[in-house]
């Protein structure tokens, strides 16, 4: 071989080998990023009540290919490069892909983008402690503390509404009432509507951490879960709707 062709041939390897260890790294270093932001997202829906998490979306025609008509909906398999990895290593909390679309482009002449989610799920912090001795001890040990500081969280939100208990059950109790309003919950963000149902068919199974760790700390008063609602708006009523712990003696 020509010793010329012999060097080059030598040259584009290297540059071949760098190119890919380049990218590998770069995959790695992506799919770090987006692992450390799912377990900030995790904590935030954990400490709301909420019982999944998305932390990776994906653009179809951007971060995967349009699936094949007839193919039917996007799989696992077909996951490539970061968002496989980010799959493989959150494998733990049985991720899902979630269809979405939107509307983008100006008003007169707009086009629709669409994709998937990758979502994590879990059923409560004990469920989440479960998962992490799956996970690595990095990983783990990022999980574990996520959840002592969203188990600290709620019991402060928790210990901050109970100490007002004593004065309002008195003061209701002091007009001749043998009830009084703990805590007023919003869908959404003190609990969860069941899917198919109304806000006022909503159970304590539903209730978020803050307001189940309310509500079993009211068992002595026989709690009860009252459904209230309001109009709200100036030039155009909405309605809101809630419920409220109420305590019985």
């Amino acid at each position: 071989m020509n010793t010329n062709f012999l060097s080059l041939k030598q040259e584009l390897l290297q540059i071949t080998t760098s190119a890919v260890e380049a990218a590998k790294q770069a995959t790695a270093e992506k799919c770090e990023a987006i692992i450390k932001h799912a377990f900030q997202q995790l904590k935030i829906e954990a400490a709301a009540g909420r019982r999944h998490a998305v932390v990776m979306s994906l653009q179809i025609g951007k971060d995967i290919a349009q699936p094949a008509a007839g193919h039917g909906p996007l799989t696992a398999q077909a996951l490539q490069g970061v968002a496989a990895r980010v799959w493989e290593t959150l494998s733990v909390f049985e991720p899902t892909l979630e269809f979405w679309s939107k509307e983008e482009g100006h008003q007169s002449d707009p086009y629709t983008v669409q994709g998937y989610n990758i979502v994590l799920h879990w059923q409560d912090s004990d469920d989440l402690l479960k998962r992490s001795a799956k996970l690595s001890p990095a990983l783990r040990e990022n999980l574990e503390a996520v959840v002592r500081e969203s188990n600290q969280k709620v019991q402060e939100a928790a210990a901050g509404i109970l100490s007002q208990l004593k004065q309002r059950a008195v003061a209701q109790a002091q007009t001749g009432k043998s009830w009084a309003i703990v805590m007023s919950l919003s869908p959404g963000k003190d609990f969860q509507v069941p899917t198919g149902k109304k806000v006022s068919q909503a159970t304590a199974s539903d209730l978020g951490p803050v307001a189940t760790a309310v509500w079993e700390a009211c068992s002595d008063f026989a709690p009860t879960l009252e459904y209230w609602s309001r109009e709200e708006g100036q030039f155009g009523s909405y309605t809101i709707e809630g419920l409220n712990i109420v305590i019985h003696w």
